[in-house]
């Protein structure tokens, strides 16, 4: 669980909290803390974790910032043990800028008002909303045209992502916390913020109204005024003509009703400068035209916590420093009168490394029967630090305290963080002169260890499969069958481990024994992805061996080299993938060639997203207008009829009679028809016109046809 700074004192107890060198940026300050597993008991099983305390100054968290965990970083647990970074830890933290957003509610639009006067002309009146004064001035109020939008803001919302990045060589972990969830715990690990990176608690603007010019909303930032200045009153924003009619006074000075703060003529002018983003120091931004939009670069003070595991299944490589001292040797060197030297040789009987505390608590010296001995019970005290199944010689020199002495003693004591674990009696004499004494190694890959109270060399094979040979000097594997009693028959030469024999269907495939490997039969061959990389001669390494692609063939039994069936070749850039061997295709003959499709099956080849908008367009073209005028066209114009077109042309167009002159035409000519033709002006003009022209031609035919003309013609 991770814990935060408000800590409670039984956890203060048993944590030390300390801080050490680490290589890390401007503005943070991290310290360290080993947080051990107290649990005896349990369904859950605990484990031991680092605490990294990240403490950001007032100079705020970077957008990114780094910073390396390494072996110079020391944590100590409550037992005041000490721990050791293996390998160097790395810390990524990186976030996006703070963004704080107030909601804008509009209140109502306001004008600037202010007080004029002007001395009065001879004669002249006071118009309405003026008002005439005793001493030749007349008074009035005027708004300037610039309206100014009022809007309440409250308690702003905050949105900020903060990435960390924590990685150890092959270990990677990647955390997200933003204000809604400023604790996130995934795999083990713990990340928590404990204050945001913008403290709100000076942000509240509730009894301020934020105001914006017309012609600067949402382009320019406005400014903050208190409510208190706002209303139809005196000396308030928002004055109305009546209320100035009220209490225009002319004894008092120009502007008294008006004027807020010093200015007569403006009555924001002590507000104007008042921005929130410089309360806040961050800046405006416009994306937003209903909410008052501020992104801020800088962060406020905070304590970001981690909490890595270690050891265990993806915990990080932090060991404790806490070995298992043994003293395997010990003797005396370059013994005289005046200068002894005593040594040890102290073994770590552990895979971890050990601070040994190696004392010399006191000699004593003898001669006949005569015995002195060093006062101090301390007279030395060393550390080492010893490594996994290490050996470390330390050396004290000892002034003796009796001159030409036979014989002594000294009491040698090893520990770890101040307790005593072992005690030794290192004896000496001058009849015996010591040398350097060598010491017998164990080579690799055997290690020393404790067997019997004697140093011995064991092996240490790389696999639970592999054992030491020690006719060869060298791991070999293991009987499979007979360790795991036929469950595991196969040894992966590539993994060092005994694997279970791949179970093939007899009627596709082929067992390869070499490989462990199903090899399908060459009439059930199918062509792999051609999703593969091709590896190179120096991708050929043990790590990598396993993941070798070799297509439609096979790796040997070394994993180097592919092996293709007939039919197939290497590749030419690798000679690994096999792939089919273009040179054995055959072209088609042209017989055998498809007939072209149909235009109804191409279209039926086209994607289903393809088809479902042709049929789209289909439909909205036979519903859309033209279609439709079409349709009218041929089914809604009315059929041309030549006779009544004809008549129309002679007679005029035929109207439907009113109800008096169908009683006219029906007293006087007997028509009691529904309908007339009604001939036009241009129409009559004309028949006229026809009628003159035929009286005229008849008196020129009958001129003409007096003297020689028939009677009656």
């Amino acid at each position: 669980m991770f814990i935060r700074r408000r800590t409670t004192p039984v956890f203060l107890f048993l944590i030390v909290v300390f801080t050490l060198y680490a290589v890390v940026e401007a503005g943070i300050i991290p310290s360290y803390k080993i947080k051990d597993c107290k649990q005896t008991s349990g369904l859950v099983k605990c484990t031991d974790t680092m605490l990294v305390s990240i403490a950001v100054d007032d100079t705020g968290l970077g957008a990114a910032t780094k910073f390396t965990i390494d072996s110079l970083v020391v944590p100590v647990d409550s037992n005041g043990v000490e721990w050791n970074v293996k390998e160097p830890i790395n810390v990524e933290i990186s976030r996006t800028d703070p963004i704080v957003e107030f909601e804008q509610v509009s209140q109502g639009i306001v004008k600037n008002a202010f007080e004029q006067q002007k001395k009065l002309g001879n004669g002249e009146k006071c118009n309405n909303n003026e008002f005439c004064c005793s001493n030749g001035y007349k008074r009035w109020i005027s708004f300037n045209s610039t309206e100014y939008y009022l809007f309440s803001i409250g308690t702003p919302s905050l949105l900020y992502h903060i990435r960390i990045d924590i990685y150890q060589n092959d270990i990677s972990y990647t955390l997200f916390l933003n204000p809604q969830s400023k604790t996130v715990k995934y795999l083990g690990i713990t990340a928590s913020l404990e204050y945001d990176l913008i403290q709100l608690g000076n942000t509240d603007f509730r009894n301020y109204m934020y105001v914006v010019e017309s012609s600067n909303l949402g382009k320019l930032e406005g400014f903050i005024v208190p409510m208190q200045h706002f209303g139809d009153g005196v000396n308030r924003i928002g004055i109305s003509q009546e209320m100035y009619n009220r209490k225009v006074d002319c004894l008092l000075a120009l502007g008294s009703i008006t004027k807020i703060g010093d200015s007569v003529y403006d009555q924001f002018y002590g507000f104007r400068s008042r921005r929130v983003s410089s309360d806040m120091g961050c800046t405006f931004n416009p994306q937003q035209q209903n909410s008052l939009y501020l992104q801020c670069a800088k962060t406020s003070s905070t304590t970001l916590l981690l909490e890595l595991p270690i050891k265990g299944n993806g915990g990080f490589k932090i060991e404790k420093f806490y070995g298992n001292p043994y003293i395997v040797g010990k003797g005396a060197l370059l013994l005289q009168s005046t200068k002894t030297t005593i040594y040890v040789d102290v073994f770590n009987d552990i895979d971890s490394t050990g601070k040994i505390e190696v004392e010399l608590n006191s000699c004593c010296f003898k001669k006949g029967e005569k015995q002195t001995c060093s006062d101090s019970k301390t007279v030395a005290k060393y550390v080492k630090s010893v490594g996994p199944y290490d050996t470390k010689r330390v050396y004290f020199s000892v002034v003796p305290t009796l001159t030409d002495f036979d014989n002594g003693f000294c009491i040698i004591a090893i520990g770890q963080y101040g307790k005593v674990e072992k005690e030794e009696e290192v004896s000496f004499s001058m009849k015996t002169v010591l040398s350097e004494p060598t010491t017998t190694y164990c080579y690799p890959p055997k290690l020393k260890t404790i067997v019997g109270g004697r140093v011995v060399c064991i092996t240490d094979c790389p696999t639970a499969d592999t054992i030491y040979n020690e006719t060869i000097y060298q791991c070999v594997p293991v009987d499979c069958s007979i360790k795991y009693r036929g469950l595991k028959e196969f040894f992966n030469h590539l993994t060092l481990k005994c694997e279970e024999k791949k179970k093939c269907e007899e009627w596709k495939e082929n067992y390869d024994y070499n490989n462990n490997l199903c090899i399908t039969k060459k009439e059930y061959e199918t062509k792999p992805s051609s999703n593969y990389e091709i590896c190179t001669e120096n991708d050929l390494t043990s790590s990598n061996l396993h993941s070798l692609n070799c297509g439609y063939g096979y790796m040997d039994r070394m994993g180097t080299i592919c092996t293709c069936p007939n039919g197939f070749v290497t590749s030419a850039e690798s000679n690994l993938f096999c792939d089919i061997n273009l040179n054995d295709i055959k072209p088609v003959p042209a017989s055998l060639e498809l007939p072209k499709p149909t235009f109804f099956e191409s279209l039926c080849d086209l994607p289903n997203w393809a088809q479902i908008l042709l049929i789209a367009i289909f439909i909205v073209l036979l519903l859309s207008p033209i279609p439709l005028g079409i349709i009218f066209v041929f089914c809604c114009i009315k059929k041309i009829d030549p006779k009544k077109e004809a008549m129309k042309r002679k007679y005029g167009e035929l109207k439907k009679k009113s109800v008096w002159r169908r009683i006219q035409t029906a007293v006087v000519k007997g028509d009691f028809s529904a309908h007339e033709y009604k001939i036009t002006d241009e129409k009559k003009e004309q028949l006229k016109l026809s009628t003159l022209e035929k009286k005229k031609l008849q008196k020129k035919k009958k001129k003409e046809c007096v003297p020689y003309c028939k009677k009656g013609e």
